[in-house]
């Protein structure tokens, strides 16, 4: 079974392992204090990523522009207020 890599992190060894795989893939990864998972895929991938980690329930930041167009930009900003969670724009 293929573990998916944006699941909740269990353990140091996994997050080294993952931190790894992600930068051999070109992803940049940043932890800030414990409360943002951010990703950097590229702007193509924004909505694609934000989603499947909002349906996480992670609160996220994503670098603009957030989505390639206003109708799913919306998207993410409806799932957030459903699930309650924080999703930001920088």
């Amino acid at each position: 079974m293929k573990r998916d890599i944006y699941s909740k992190i269990q353990s140091i060894s996994e997050l080294s392992k993952t931190l790894e795989l992600l930068r051999k893939k070109g992803k940049k990864i940043v932890h800030c204090h414990g409360v943002f998972d951010l990703l950097h895929p590229g702007h193509i991938k924004h909505f694609e990523v934000a989603k499947k980690l909002l349906n996480l329930g992670k609160n996220i930041l994503v670098e603009k522009p957030i989505t390639k167009d206003l109708k799913s930009a919306r998207e993410l900003v409806r799932l957030a207020r459903k699930k309650k969670i924080l999703l930001q724009v920088g």
